[in-house]
């Protein structure tokens, strides 16, 4: 088993509110960073991911 890599997530309370609109494309996310150091990339690059967290799986997706 290989050990597990960071990856920095910076959310905010925004993050966490609940749809408002009718639809889903009237919903505005606000603005959420993270970092994921080359270290890391080049371990995951190409292998199944298991992201926990809905934060964590938006990041990876993101930066794929």
């Amino acid at each position: 088993m290989q050990s597990s890599q960071k990856l920095t997530l910076h959310v905010g309370a925004g993050t966490f509110q609940p749809v408002r609109g009718e639809t889903i494309e009237e919903h505005r996310m606000h603005k959420e960073h993270y970092l994921i150091p080359d270290r890391t990339l080049k371990l995951v690059a190409g292998k199944r991911v298991l992201a926990v967290g809905t934060t964590s799986l938006r990041a990876l997706e993101s930066h794929a």
